[in-house]
C-alpha cells in the first residue's frame, strides 16, 4: 500500500527535498510535520464525523494535514482559497466535520478551527526521528478523501475515494510514468483531483514536488522564469496549461533539457495542442490521460505517437479489460466504432457521492461501475472521447454535436482554440450558436472556411477573442462564456 512506501521513503530519503517553492523541505522535515499533526487528530478523532476539511492554497501545511489525515484513518476534504465563502459554509454543513484545519485565513461559524498559526505550532513541535512512530491507520475500503465538484442542481457534490481506488489508481500511474527520486511539476489547485497525480506520484518514488501557486501563475514572465529554474523531468497539467506554456517559443527541448514525461488530464486534448507539443518535445513522452472526478483522477492513458498525430482525433486510452466499455442507453455493450455512453467499470470507480443518491452509479453485472455521461467509441482497440452528452443540441430540427463544431473550427489553418455555446431566448428555446475563437495568425473568413466541412445550420457565429477564459483549475471556462453571452 501506498502509504506504508511513502512510510519508508521518510525513512530512506531523509535529506533529499520534497517541496521546493518558496521554500524547501526536506523528507525528514515532512516526516516529523506529519508526525505532529498526526498525533494531534487521533486525539481529536472519534469525536464526531471522522472528516477534516484542509483549506489553503498549495502551502506545504496543507500536504502535511493530508497525509496526518490519512496515517491517521481520517478522511480529508481538500478545499482551494479561491472557493467563495458561501461554498465553502455549504460544504461544510454536508460533511460536519471534526475539524476545519485553515493553513490560510478565513472566518467561518460553527465549526472547530485549527488556524494558520495553530497548525503550524502543531507541525513545529520539536521532535527527533527516533521518536517518531508513525503507524498507517487508514483500511482499504476508508473514505481517503472526499473531493467536491459542481452539482447540476446548484449544490456541491462530494466525491467519495477509497484507500484502495487511491492505491490503485498511484500502482497505475507508477507504471505509466517511470520515475524514481526525480523532479515533478504541479499545475493544478489541490483542491483539484488532478494535483493527486503529482503530490503522491512525488511521495511514492521520494521525488521532488515543485508547486507553481496562483499568483504565479498569472504573472507569465516570472511563473516562465521560475519554470526554466527548476529542471523538472515530469509536468502534470491540463492541456489548456500547456497551450499557455506554449505562447513562449523558449518552452521547448532544448531550456527543458531534463523534461521525460508530459502528462495531460482533466479536458479534452486537441490534435493542434498535441501536435504543437510534438514539435517542442519529440524526445518527451507524451501522455494523453482520461478520467472523471467520480473515478479516481484517471482510468486511462496513453503515449502520443506520431502515428496518432495523423488523426484529428487523440485517443485517450487502450482497450482495456474490467476498466470501461461503450454502451448504449439500455446499457448493451456496444461495437467497435459504434458511438455511445462510456460506462467505466471496477476498482477505480467511487463510493459515490457524500449523502446523495444520483443514479450514475450503479452496479453492471455484479461490478461497481460508473455512466460518465462522456460519449466515446472505440476504434482499432484505442477509447476516443467524441463529446459530453449534454453538449449534444437540437437546433432548427437537427441533432448537433458542440464538440463538432469545434473539432472543425480548431482544424482551420491559423486557429488556435475555440469554444461553441448556445444561447437561449426567454422560452429556453436555442436560437443561436456562437463560437468564440483564439487565434495565431490573422484569417479572413472563418465561416467561409467552415462551410467546406459543415452544413449551413452548424455554422456559429464567431467571436474572435484574445484569449479564452479559464477556471482555477486551468480548463476552458465554458459557464464563464455563457453568463457573459446571457448578460447581454
Amino acid at each position: 500500500m501506498f502509504l506504508n512506501t511513502i512510510l519508508e521513503n521518510f525513512v530512506a530519503y531523509g535529506e533529499k527535498i520534497f517541496y521546493n517553492n518558496e521554500i524547501t523541505i526536506t523528507y525528514n522535515d515532512l516526516y516529523k510535520y506529519v508526525y505532529n499533526v498526526y498525533n494531534y487528530l487521533k486525539s481529536i478523532k472519534n469525536k464526531g464525523n471522522n472528516v477534516v476539511i484542509i483549506y489553503g492554497h498549495k502551502d506545504i501545511s496543507m500536504i502535511t494535514s493530508f497525509l496526518a489525515s490519512s496515517f491517521a484513518g481520517i478522511t480529508y476534504v481538500p478545499i482551494d482559497i479561491s472557493m467563495n465563502k458561501n461554498r465553502i459554509e455549504e460544504i461544510i454543513k454536508i460533511i460536519n466535520p471534526i475539524a476545519f484545519i485553515a493553513t490560510e485565513d478565513i472566518e467561518l461559524e460553527n465549526v472547530n478551527m485549527i488556524s494558520k498559526d495553530k497548525i503550524k505550532e502543531i507541525m513545529f513541535n520539536d521532535i527527533s526521528i527516533e521518536e517518531i512512530n508513525l503507524i498507517p491507520l487508514m483500511k482499504l475500503k476508508d473514505i481517503y478523501y472526499i473531493i467536491f465538484t459542481s452539482g447540476s442542481t446548484g449544490v456541491p457534490k462530494g466525491v467519495q475515494v477509497t484507500y484502495n481506488n487511491l492505491n490503485t489508481y498511484i500502482t497505475s500511474l507508477k507504471n505509466t510514468i517511470d520515475i524514481q527520486n526525480s523532479k515533478i511539476l504541479n499545475q493544478a489547485l489541490y483542491s483539484f483531483d488532478l494535483s493527486v497525480a503529482d503530490i503522491y506520484l512525488s511521495l511514492v518514488t521520494a521525488s521532488e514536488h515543485i508547486p507553481i501557486k496562483k499568483d504565479l501563475i498569472q504573472d507569465y514572465n516570472n511563473m516562465f522564469k521560475f519554470i526554466l529554474e527548476k529542471n523538472f523531468e515530469v509536468l502534470v497539467c491540463t492541456s489548456s496549461f500547456i497551450e499557455y506554456l506554449l505562447i513562449d517559443k523558449d518552452f521547448n527541448e532544448e531550456n527543458i533539457q531534463n523534461l521525460k514525461y508530459i502528462y495531460m488530464c482533466g479536458e479534452v486534448l486537441t490534435n493542434k495542442t498535441a501536435c504543437k507539443t510534438h514539435e517542442r518535445f519529440k524526445k518527451v513522452n507524451i501522455i494523453n490521460a482520461y478520467g472523471p472526478t467520480e473515478c479516481t483522477v484517471a482510468v486511462t492513458s496513453i503515449y502520443i505517437t506520431e502515428e496518432m498525430l495523423k488523426e484529428n482525433n487523440i485517443p485517450i486510452g487502450k482497450k482495456a479489460d474490467n476498466t470501461f466499455i461503450i454502451v448504449d442507453d439500455e446499457y448493451k455493450e456496444l461495437e467497435e466504432e459504434e458511438i455511445g455512453n462510456i460506462l467505466i467499470i471496477g476498482e477505480l470507480v467511487s463510493n459515490g457521492y457524500i449523502n446523495s443518491s444520483m443514479n450514475n452509479f450503479i452496479t453492471y453485472k455484479g461490478k461497481k461501475a460508473y455512466l460518465t455521461g462522456d460519449i466515446g467509441f472505440i476504434k482499432n482497440n484505442y477509447l476516443y472521447y467524441k463529446c459530453r452528452k449534454d453538449r449534444q443540441i437540437k437546433f432548427k430540427g437537427y441533432r448537433i454535436e458542440l464538440n463538432d463544431i469545434e473539432e472543425n473550427i480548431n482544424k482551420i489553418d491559423g486557429v488556435n482554440r475555440s469554444a461553441v455555446i448556445v444561447k437561449k431566448d426567454s422560452g429556453d428555446r436555442i436560437f443561436k450558436l456562437i463560437a468564440y475563437v483564439t487565434l495565431n495568425k490573422e484569417i479572413s473568413n472563418i465561416e467561409n472556411e467552415l462551410k467546406k466541412n459543415l452544413p449551413l445550420y452548424m455554422i456559429p457565429t464567431i467571436k474572435v477573442v484574445k484569449e479564452l477564459p479559464v477556471n482555477n483549475n486551468f480548463k476552458v471556462d465554458i459557464k464563464r462564456i455563457e453568463e457573459f453571452e446571457n448578460e447581454k
